[in-house]
Parts: structure tokens; C-alpha cells; sequence
């Protein structure tokens, strides 16, 4: 039973637009459905996840909590977190104006096969997938001679088959959490005529990479692009003042690198997805379709960077292969991706960022090699296949980072070698079956004392015969 409060509210606000829908349809125009085929164009991912925080729990004690497993909290600075269960309100969805323009256009059906609910006998709301089966759907603004005022609170939640939404004129209110944790929605079309963009509207959506705030939005709600970690730019036609990187208007430019009015900036050469800003080339992601990927060696013959999240939570992902020149893998760059079975890092990569091939679960091996100097926080942690990690014999690596190898439960032995100044707390925790073999005679100075806090057998002096 839908709250009387809001369906209440609701009716004032779409009665309006009934009548103006319905003169529009009565004045000429065939109510045809109109063939709408999504935009071709790859729009364009801190992570959905984002473990960096410490907790607030007793410092001496460390954490059960995986901090790389899928969720749907978000315990990252950006933003603070997701209820936990879907709001019963939404104190954004209701406009405080009623719409001023009459929808313009022949009135669409939308995607055959989509839920619909009717409301006071005068108007729909689009309630759900219902049968439709297509990856873009597109919502109509008419449906059985009615129009549609609006989309459901959670109509499309957790709807993982979406990859595209196109949402026409007229459709001018989507209420809260409509598409939140649709993890493979990459596009999304907003009405011209769209007023306010709800509470956790799109929260967790954590592909998508780019979004058209149109110049109709006046306000968008609490948390609405909340966990939306490849959310890099956003093209605001609103005369909201979003800026890359705040926290404001729902998070949606929280990790953007730019805000701006124009065309989209993110070039998708032959299923990557490149952005250069400030004179540097970033590599955004792949939305291709193969699995296993050697990445380009150059983007229009200049160097590139892997942008953080680039490839994480690409589930089907078995094999990558990174190019020569690439420096560092940046933070949570392969973080997440289940089916991963093999990593090639060339030996210009000189540091492994925080939580970069994180919770890579099927991943048994990894060779570091000589030019790493640096892994960071969490840099493996998870990686509860992982049996082997080889460093070269001229290895330069001086720093291992806290929870690096975190929960790697079937590593059975790790070499460290003489040339690492600092390992930081937790640096081995949950690796039940580890032996610890050390270049160096003793403990280093520089290594912390929890370092290796569950006490595994450690070997100093190791000259390479265990």
C-alpha cells in the first residue's frame, strides 16, 4: 500500500500534467509508440567501496570485516553511508512547483514488457522491469491512453540486466532509489523537463561513468549518485553549482574529475574508454566484449594513466596484460574482479596503489616486479587464492602497506626481500598457512610492530634455500 501522504502529494502534482499530456495528445497528434533506440555512445568509475577508514573499534584489535567484500555500504568519506533499507519517504521526489511547460513531442510507449501502475484511475507510475527482457529500456510517457507522471520508488532496484535507460519528456518525477544498485547501467537519458533528481535515485550504480544533469533540475536529493565510483564527469546544464569533488547535490561530482556544460569528453576507442585532462590521457575503463585484454600501448601515440576503478568489478575478466611505460596501477584498478586469473605487470610500474587488485579471487600468482618500489593499503587484500608472490632478485621495493596480503588464507610462503624499509600493521593478518622469509638479518627499524600480528613463523637472514 503506497504511503497516503505521498500518493497524495503525487496527485496534485501529475494532475496538472495529465491534462496537459492528454491536450497534447488530443490535438492532432497519432499516439503512436515511437521507435527510440538508446544512445550509441559510451558516456562514461574510490571505490563502491572504499575500506581506506580506519575504524573506530578498539585499536588493538583487528577487524573481521572484509573490507573489500561487495556491499551495499558505502563506509568511504565519499559519501558517508547507505541506509540500509530503502527509505519509506522520499522528502525530495515531490516538487514544490508544478510543471510549467506542457510535454512536447509524439508521446512514447516505452520498452514493451514494463510494469505500470495506475493511480487514481488518472495517470501511471512506471512500477518495475516487469517482462521486458532488452538491456536499454527506454520508459513511456503514455500507456494505455494515460500518461506516465513518474517512476516508483525502487521500481528498478537491483536490476542488473539494465545497461541503458532513456527517460522522455514528460516523465517528470523518479522517486527514490528507482535505479539504485544497478550495477551495469553505464547510460542514462534525464527528461529536459525533469524538476528534481530524488533521494539514492542512482546510488550504487557502479558503472556509470558520465551524466547530463539537465537545465530543469533545481534540486537533487540526499545521497542520489551516492557509491557511483566511476562517475568521472558530469555535464551540468542546471544552474546548480556543482563542483568536481564535493560532497553536494547527492555526491554527484564527488569523483568527477571535471564538471562542465559541453560535449562529453570520454572517447571510447575500440571499447576503451579514454578522458584526458589537465594534458594527461587517462585510461577509464572497457566495455567491450572480450575477456581477456592487453591493454593499448598508447593512446593517440602519447602515454596514458589507468584511472582509479578502471576495471573493477568487471566479473567476467580472466586475463590482463599491462603495457610498458604504464608507471603505477592506480587505486582499486582491478579491485573486485572475480574471474581474474592472470595479471602481467611490466617493469615500468613503480607503485601498486591501495586496494588496487584487491579481492581477486581467483587470482593464484602475481610476480612483482624489480621496479615496484611501493604496494599500498589493502594493495592484495582478499586474494584468497593467491599462492604465490614473487619479487625479482634486484627488486626495489622498500614499503608494504597495511592489509596488503589481508585474508590471503592459501598463501603459504612470501620472500621479503633485503631492499623494504617499512611494513605497516596487518601487513600478513588472516594468512593462516604463511611462513615469512626474510632477506634482511633482522627486523628493520623501519617495519611496524604489528606487522605481523598473527605471529606467523618468520625466517631472517634467508639466502634462498628454506
Amino acid at each position: 500500500m503506497k504511503n497516503t501522504i505521498v500518493k497524495i502529494l503525487t496527485l496534485i502534482l501529475v494532475l496538472s500534467l495529465s491534462f496537459s499530456v492528454l491536450a497534447a495528445c488530443d490535438s492532432g497528434e497519432k499516439t503512436t509508440e515511437k521507435t527510440t533506440k538508446a544512445p550509441t555512445e559510451n558516456p562514461t568509475e574510490k571505490p563502491m567501496v572504499n575500506p581506506t577508514e580506519k575504524s573506530t573499534v578498539n585499536p588493538t584489535e583487528k577487524s573481521t570485516v572484509n573490507p573489500t567484500e561487495k556491499s551495499t555500504e558505502n563506509p568511504t568519506e565519499k559519501p558517508s553511508e547507505q541506509p540500509s533499507e530503502k527509505p519509506s519517504e522520499n522528502p525530495t521526489a515531490t516538487p514544490t512547483e508544478k510543471p510549467t511547460e506542457k510535454p512536447t513531442g509524439t508521446p512514447i510507449l516505452g520498452t514493451d514488457g514494463l510494469e505500470y501502475t495506475l493511480w487514481y484511475d488518472l495517470f501511471y507510475m512506471c512500477s518495475g522491469i516487469g517482462s521486458a527482457t532488452q538491456n536499454e529500456i527506454v520508459i513511456g510517457n503514455t500507456h494505455n491512453g494515460l500518461p506516465v507522471g513518474g517512476i516508483e520508488e525502487s521500481a528498478f532496484y537491483g536490476c542488473d540486466s539494465i545497461t541503458s535507460v532513456v527517460i522522455p519528456r514528460g516523465v517528470t518525477n523518479i522517486f527514490s532509489n528507482a535505479f539504485s544498485n544497478c550495477n551495469n547501467l553505464t547510460n542514462v537519458v534525464l527528461p529536459d523537463d525533469l524538476r528534481n533528481i530524488s533521494s539514492y535515485t542512482f546510488a550504487f550504480c557502479s558503472n556509470l561513468r558520465s551524466i547530463i544533469i539537465p537545465d530543469s533540475v533545481t534540486s537533487i536529493g540526499e545521497g542520489a549518485f551516492n557509491g557511483c565510483g566511476k562517475l568521472l564527469e558530469v555535464i551540468n546544464k542546471s544552474s546548480l553549482n556543482i563542483t568536481a569533488g564535493s560532497f553536494d547535490y547527492g555526491y554527484v561530482a564527488c569523483y568527477a574529475k571535471e564538471v562542465h556544460s559541453g560535449e562529453s569528453k570520454i572517447v571510447n576507442k575500440d571499447g576503451y574508454l579514454f578522458n584526458t585532462y589537465d594534458g594527461i590521457n587517462y585510461l577509464l575503463g572497457y566495455v567491450g566484449t572480450n575477456t581477456e585484454l592487453i591493454l593499448p600501448e598508447d593512446y593517440n601515440g602519447e602515454s596514458y594513466e589507468i584511472y582509479e576503478h578502471a576495471f573493477s568489478d568487471c566479473d567476467s575478466l580472466t586475463s590482463i596484460v599491462i603495457p610498458n611505460g604504464i608507471t603505477n596501477i592506480s587505486s582499486w584498478a582491478f579491485c573486485n574482479c572475480d574471474s581474474l586469473t592472470s595479471i602481467v605487470i611490466p617493469n615500468s610500474v613503480t607503485r601498486i596503489d591501495q586496494w588496487a587488485i584487491s579481492a581477486c579471487r581467483s587470482l593464484t600468482s602475481i610476480a612483482v616486479p624489480d621496479s615496484v618500489t611501493s604496494i599500498g593499503y589493502g594493495a592484495f587484500c582478499d586474494c584468497d587464492s593467491l599462492t604465490s608472490v614473487i619479487f625479482g632478485e634486484n627488486s626495489q621495493l622498500t614499503s608494504i602497506g597495511e592489509d596488503a596480503f589481508v585474508g590471503c588464507s592459501n598463501l603459504t610462503s612470501i620472500v621479503i626481500p633485503n631492499s623494504v624499509t617499512h611494513i605497516d600493521n596487518y601487513a600478513f593478518y588472516g594468512c593462516e598457512n604463511l611462513t615469512i622469509y626474510c632477506e634482511a638479518e633482522s627486523q628493520p627499524w623501519g617495519w611496524s610492530s604489528d606487522w605481523n600480528v598473527d605471529k606467523r613463523p618468520v625466517v631472517w637472514g634467508y639466502k634462498g634455500e628454506e
